[in-house]
Order: structure tokens, then C-alpha cells, then sequence
């Protein structure tokens, strides 16, 4: 290991070396993208294992993903060997996950199972109908699809920071009565027979106050989701991290215990953590004034925010440790050429509110052997819109194939698969061949629509007779049904006539034929159609 190690050690530029040669204390790593920050996490673990007395079970190391701890794991192997599966090396909800199953007794949530992503939409289902008619957040019927995606992320959000619903109905009220007298609600300008110089913008102001009121309804829906887990013995994942809080906060010889166990501890992506999972890590070394606490981050590829991440994650830290805080800046780049750099930094460097930009601008540097000399620049194009720059691409990829540029060796990054579809068509009505890879939503291929909406008509008419009318009328038109949309056009209009609905009206088709006792293959397809769905 000391040979291996030493090689590792002496390819690590100055900071490299430094984050890893600051053994004891706080230390913070403010790193860029492609600048090794992961590697040196490692090579530290190594060093503490060859400068001091530390075992590797004395180590703890948190990632942000599962495949984050794996690959680590395996990097430690191949200098460690077996002794590599003694270092603790967790995502937060690992560590917590071997929290609750050292302490069970305390937790007593034997019977409890994880919540399933379909017990968790039914549970919003229930919340919203139970919701009185006036509520704000009951504008439609069936469920307000803002509502059944958003109500979610709130409570993911409330646990992740570790707010109360009565904290954030408090604070959404102050804000509301506040909004009237900001300085961005009153009109800077006049115009003529509407509005003077100094006027509330009354349209501004409703709009924000309305989204304060659907906060603080759905605030109050907060207690309700909580009480429905328990009635069904489920937590979510977001839960175990609030238990095991709560639990270094009542049973401090419980918190004592860990503290001794982790003599080091690192994390990785600190820019990612929320609000609990920094309250859980700080808990682990607070024991200490000056705690091995080893954290790396980039507030700038910050890409968890909307799980909650807290971007003051690293002030909040080096204010807390800043006597006895190293902090070091890794500008080293291996990944980009030096024109990529530049033109991100060019960006990035307009977000005053960063942790490098109070002193200095972090100016990453091309290093890596492979694309350091490379000086092409890269060219930003502004579009109209979405289709001109679709035209714009596919003519680029054209032009490339007519001077003989194998397709294969043309790549087009994207940042949302949905802003794919248009150029996949424009390429396929070209008949260009692609090779697009992304994830499929089975329940958008036309096949499974259909089916899913027979199985929505029949849990409608299940749940209340006469309900999905409308559903009956669009599944007649799948194809393979082989209905005639004449067919169909006719009974529309013999329904509406005898002013009945649909589900009778067939019925009484039916009845009227069995007098004559008639085989199935006698059924015109609109009633074959009734009593498939009749049966189901």
C-alpha cells in the first residue's frame, strides 16, 4: 500500500496534495467540475490510514448516491484490499437505514414499510377529496394535476429542511401581508387613465398573495399525509433521517456512541445536502470545537435544489468553523478544454452570490493531457424559437453528411428529452437514421392509452353508474374495437333523440335482440363492444 499510495500521492497537483495533507480539523474543498474532488477523498482516506492510528472502521464517509458510495468502495479496494469493507462509506439515508437498525428498541417501527410511489398517490388522492369544496387548492375535478405532483415536493421539502407546517403557515403569512408594500409590487411608471407613478400593481399583488394562500393550504395538508402513513404503517425515505434527528436530540449517549465510533468524517457533493441532512452531519461532530469534519463542494453544480438542496450549505459551514476552518480551491481542470472553461466561467461568474466570488473569481485551468491544447471555440447561437433552431441543427447535420462525415461520428446533446421529439421527426421525415437514447414512458405508447382508458371507464361505472359517458364514447373509437365511426355517429344522434345515456340505451339494444335469441357473431360491433365492457 505504501508504494501504491506514494505513486497516487505525487500525481495530485499542490492543492490536491494539501486537501489530502490536512489530516486533522475542519476542512473544506471548493472545487469545480473536473477537478478530482472525488479522487481526493479517497487518497485522504489512505492518508489518514498511513499518518495516524485511525482504523478503517474509525472512518466515515458520506456520498450523495448509492452509486457514489459503490464506486468509492471500489476505489479503496485496490489499495486496501478486504480491510476496505471496515470503512464505513454510506448515502445519508444508508447511514440512517444502520441508525435505526442498531437502535430499534428506540424507533419501535418494527411494523412499518416503505411508502410505494402508488400508495403515496393515493394517499394525496384522498387528502384532496376530503379537501372542503372552497378550498384553494380544489379548482378542479378530478384531482388538479399541479396539485397531485406539487403537494408531494412540499412535504419532501418540509421534512428535508426540517420545517414544521406551523412554522411555514407563520412564515407564509408574513410574507402575505408583506407583499403589498414591496418595492417590486409598485408601479415605476405611469400610464394614462390606468395607473400612476407609486400605484400597487393590484394584478401583481393578487398573483403572488394567491400563491401564498395555496402554500398555506397546502401546509395544512402536511399533518393529514402524515397521519394517513401511520394509519397504513408506511414512511418515506425522508422520515428516517427526521427519526434518527430526533433521536441524537433525545438520547445523547445514543449520539455519544456514534461520535466515538467516527474519529473522520468526509462527505462529497456538501452543495447537494438539505437542511436535515446537514443538521444530521453536524450532529456527528459537534461534540467536538474543532471536528475532523472533511466536506467537498461546488455551489455551482448544485443540482439537487429542487429536492431541497440549501445553497448556504458551505457559507453556513465556514462561518460556523471559520477559527480553525482550512478551506482550499481546487482550479485544476482535466475534463474541458480551456475555451469550454472560459465560456462557462463567463456564465457562472454573473451569480454574485457565491462562495468564491466575495474574493476572487475560481478560473478553472485545462490540464487534463487530452484537452489542454485544444483551442476551438465554441460558438452560442441565439434562436426565435424552438423550431428555428430545430431547422437550424438538422440542416448543420446535413451539411456535415453531404462533405462525407459518417453519422455516427454526430452527437447532439440535449437538455430535456423533451426537447428531442422535434428534431427526432425532422430526422426521420429527412430519413436520416438516428440512434436516440433516453427513457420511455410505457403509458405514452398508444396501445397501453387505450387499454388504460377501458380500465378507467370501468372503474368509473364501477365506483358510480352513468360516470364515464364520455370514456365510453372515445374507447368505441379504438381500432381494435372495428367500429365505423358512422356506426358511432349514428347512436349519438338516436341517444340524444330518446334522451337517455349510453350504458341504457345499449342495454335496451340488447334486450330487444335476445327475443330473438341471436348468436354473438349477430352483435354489431358497437354491442359486442357493450357487453365486453358490460362483463369487465
Amino acid at each position: 500500500m505504501n508504494q501504491d499510495f506514494e505513486e497516487l500521492y505525487h500525481r495530485l497537483n499542490p492543492q490536491q496534495q494539501k486537501a489530502v495533507d490536512i489530516i486533522d480539523g475542519p476542512v473544506m474543498v471548493v472545487a469545480g467540475p473536473g477537478t478530482g474532488k472525488t479522487q481526493i477523498l479517497a487518497i485522504r482516506i489512505l492518508n489518514i490510514l498511513q499518518k495516524t492510528d485511525a482504523r478503517p472502521q474509525d472512518i466515515l464517509c458520506i456520498t450523495y448516491t448509492d452509486a457514489g458510495a459503490s464506486e468509492m468502495r471500489q476505489r479503496l479496494i485496490k489499495f486496501l484490499g478486504p480491510e476496505a469493507y471496515r470503512v464505513h462509506i454510506y448515502t445519508f439515508h444508508g447511514l440512517c437505514s444502520e441508525i435505526i437498525t442498531e437502535n430499534y428498541d428506540y424507533f419501535n417501527k418494527g411494523e412499518l414499510q416503505p411508502l410505494s410511489e402508488l400508495e403515496k398517490v393515493q394517499i394525496i388522492q384522498e387528502i384532496y377529496d376530503e379537501l372542503p369544496n372552497d378550498s384553494i387548492l380544489k379548482n378542479y375535478k378530478p384531482i388538479n394535476e399541479h396539485v397531485r405532483k406539487n403537494l408531494p415536493q412540499l412535504f419532501e421539502f418540509m421534512k428535508k429542511e426540517g420545517i414544521s407546517s406551523k412554522d411555514l403557515i407563520k412564515e407564509a403569512k408574513v410574507v402575505r401581508e408583506e407583499v403589498p408594500t414591496r418595492e417590486d409590487m409598485i408601479y415605476k411608471s405611469s400610464r394614462a387613465g390606468m395607473y400612476k407613478n407609486g400605484d400597487p400593481n393590484t394584478k401583481k399583488i393578487n398573483e403572488l398573495q394567491r400563491k401564498l394562500d395555496k402554500i398555506i393550504g397546502a401546509s395544512e395538508c402536511y399533518e393529514t399525509y402524515q397521519v394517513k402513513l401511520a394509519e397504513r404503517k408506511r414512511y418515506d425515505f425522508a422520515d428516517m433521517i427526521l427519526w434518527v434527528i430526533k433521536l441524537f436530540e433525545e438520547e445523547k449517549d445514543i449520539l455519544a456512541e456514534y461520535q466515538e465510533r467516527y474519529l473522520y468524517v468526509l462527505t462529497d457533493e456538501f452543495q447537494d445536502t438539505s437542511g436535515a441532512q446537514k443538521k444530521l452531519l453536524l450532529q456527528m461532530v459537534d461534540y467536538w470545537e474543532s471536528p475532523n469534519l472533511f466536506v467537498v463542494g461546488d455551489e455551482d453544480q448544485s443540482i439537487y435544489r429542487f429536492q431541497g438542496a440549501n445553497i448556504q450549505n458551505l457559507k453556513e459551514l465556514e462561518a460556523q468553523f471559520k477559527h480553525h476552518l482550512s478551506k482550499i480551491v481546487l482550479e485544476n481542470n482535466y475534463r474541458s478544454s480551456q475555451p469550454v472553461l472560459d465560456l462557462a466561467a463567463g456564465f457562472i461568474n454573473q451569480n454574485q452570490d457565491r462562495q468564491v466570488s466575495q474574493e476572487k473569481s475560481l478560473s478553472l485551468s485545462a490540464c487534463g493531457l487530452e484537452v489542454k491544447n485544444i483551442t476551438t471555440k465554441p460558438k452560442v447561437v441565439s434562436y426565435l424559437n424552438n423550431y428555428h433552431e430545430v431547422v437550424d441543427i438538422g440542416e448543420q447535420v446535413i451539411d456535415l453528411i453531404n462533405n462525407e462525415v459518417d453519422p455516427s461520428e454526430i452527437a447532439i446533446i440535449y437538455a430535456k428529452h423533451s426537447l428531442s421529439n422535434d428534431l427526432i421527426a425532422f430526422f426521420k421525415n429527412r430519413e436520416i437514421p438516428i440512434n436516440a437514447k433516453r427513457s420511455y414512458n410505457v403509458l405514452d405508447e398508444p396501445l397501453v392509452y387505450k387499454l388504460v382508458t377501458i380500465l378507467e371507464y370501468v372503474s368509473m361505472e364501477s365506483k358510480e353508474p352513468f360516470s364515464g359517458e364520455l370514456l365510453l364514447f372515445k374507447l368505441m373509437h379504438f381500432d381494435f374495437f372495428d367500429v365505423s365511426a358512422l356506426e358511432i355517429a349514428k347512436l349519438s344522434s338516436d341517444i340524444k333523440k330518446s334522451r337517455t345515456n349510453w350504458r341504457t340505451y345499449l342495454q335496451e339494444q340488447l334486450d330487444g335482440r335476445k327475443k330473438d335469441l341471436f348468436s354473438e357473431s349477430d352483435l354489431t360491433p358497437i354491442l359486442r363492444v357493450f357487453t365486453d365492457t358490460e362483463r369487465w
